[in-house]
């Protein structure tokens, strides 16, 4: 398990007890060069049973810390391909043994030149093990009660979990769910703060069976400004003007957009049922894949701030991201703005993810994020691609979201092959235009003329998306959250 940590100072590096000998030694500190990633490793002997790597890379925070609780062939190895080495960076590395024997410490540093070559010092090797003080600490330090705090039914429990213990699981064996709540409205009908996606939510678009949650998108039959229909059991959320505005759909001119939302799917929380503040959650699931989709896989603060929304998002491609095999990670800010000619709120982005840059965008993964009070760390398939310090901006209890999400104002660039453009209230036509009429059916990005068929001089080019296949459906088949 990986943290990346502020610069701290472990008493146990340094303690070191009776000298006896024993015969146990650790051997130098390999680290090893790979592309854009690194390893740091020690060989494997019999009698260890844990390793814990201490990385500091050019006396700079964070420092990253590994704990390594099996060998993998023949060695305990630490991989980071989220933190590159340059030309000239130093490299201190700790690594904490517990041995048979005793436990063990040992400290190398290590020179990249130029050329990228490599020269190794020993600062401290140490063939007797720490004093059993020191031992006791660093015991405490990986067998510790957790700081993972739970809240479930909106009480906070007040026991105290063990390290990795579960305290989530979600296997999708029953079609109720009742861990979850279905999202039941309409972004198109919200304020108009342009920052949320163009779908209505409800739970036709979303199906449990075999042991899996499929969230399939689809384009709506709902044409023109003169649609008017009402969204079942809706549940008005946070952050939007009244219930009337986000479960009805009817043309006024208090809405933002004069056109109906142009994609069905599907959303569900745990909020109310389940949150955390601090833990490690790993999903089992595929990325929607399909023109103009993203997934909802990601925590959400149980209070929210409407005016500076907060995401931790777990995994998040859109199908942009996809076509050049990105995947991405991390805490996404959105700050309110308020437009002066509207009075209504618009949003922008502070932060921005990390990416992965060879993720393979077919069947099922491992998301995996670790969040602690001092940091943040993304994987994908047990390896990990992105750190982040916590700085005690993410500090409350979230709750987990997920669904698929199309268009919007805030994931998609404009480009040329995009139907709408972001912050015009046309947006929605032209999104719903893109999938239908001459632009039915399509395989592959083009622009088609649509002819008026009470007025055949009228004609109308509209640029076509592709037509959504078997990829656009989100199955999820585990969600499992452990205390850290």
């Amino acid at each position: 398990m990986r943290f990346s940590l502020c610069c701290i100072s472990f008493v146990w590096l340094c303690c070191y007890g009776v000298q006896n000998v024993f015969a146990y030694k650790i051997p130098q500190i390999k680290l090893e060069l790979i592309g854009d990633k690194f390893n740091v490793s020690i060989p494997d002997e019999d009698g260890i049973s844990m390793a814990i790597f201490n990385i500091e890379i050019n006396e700079q925070c964070p420092v990253l810390v590994d704990m390594v609780t099996a060998q993998r062939g023949g060695f305990w190895r630490s991989e980071h391909a989220a933190n590159k080495l340059k030309r000239n960076d130093k490299v201190k590395i700790n690594v904490l043994v517990t041995h048979k024997d005793g436990l063990f410490s040992r400290t190398d540093s290590v020179q990249v030149s130029d050329r990228l070559t490599l020269t190794y010092e020993t600062i401290k090797e140490a063939e007797n093990p720490i004093d059993t003080c020191a031992a006791n600490i660093a015991t405490n330090l990986v067998n510790r009660e957790t700081e993972t705090k739970v809240k479930k039914n909106g009480k906070e429990l007040r026991r105290i979990f063990k390290r990795d213990e579960l305290i989530f699981e979600e296997l999708f064996e029953k079609q109720d769910l009742p861990n979850w709540t279905y999202a039941k409205f309409i972004h198109s009908n919200a304020i108009g703060d342009q920052s949320e996606d163009f779908t209505a939510l409800s739970k036709a678009n979303a199906e449990v069976y075999n042991g899996k949650l499929f969230i399939t998108p689809s384009i709506s039959s709902k044409l023109g400004t003169n649609s008017r229909f009402n969204v079942s059991d809706c549940r008005s959320p946070a952050c939007y003007e009244g219930s009337h505005f986000t479960c009805k759909y009817e043309k006024s001119k208090e809405r933002a957009y004069e056109y109906p939302a142009p994609v069905n799917s599907a959303r569900i929380s745990t909020n109310g049922t389940f949150s955390f503040t601090y833990g490690r959650i790993e999903i089992n699931a595929t990325l929607p894949n399909g023109d103009w989709l993203f997934p909802y896989i990601m925590l959400m603060p149980d209070k929210l701030n409407c005016a500076m929304r907060k995401q931790i998002r777990i995994a998040f491609a859109t199908s942009a991201d996809l076509e050049s095999k990105r995947l991405r990670g991390g805490p996404v800010i959105l700050q309110a703005r308020e437009n002066k000619q509207s009075a209504k709120l618009y949003f922008t982005r502070l932060s921005h993810m990390a990416v992965n840059t060879n993720f393979n965008v077919d069947g099922f993964h491992n998301f995996t994020m670790v969040w602690t009070s001092q940091g943040m760390s993304w994987y994908v398939d047990r390896k990990q691609y992105a750190c982040s310090i916590n700085n005690g901006e993410y500090a409350e209890p979230y709750h987990i979201v997920l669904g698929v999400g199309a268009g919007g104002n805030l994931e998609f660039e404009d480009t040329t092959s995009k139907p709408w453009r972001n912050g015009y209230n046309t947006a929605f036509t032209f999104f719903h235009r893109s999938f239908t009429g001459c632009c039915a059916r399509q395989n592959h990005r083009k622009a088609c003329v649509q002819i008026n068929k009470n007025n055949k001089n009228v004609k109308k080019e509209r640029m076509c998306s592709r037509e959504w296949g078997p990829q656009a459906t989100m199955a999820v088949e585990s969600v499992r959250v452990f205390a850290v």
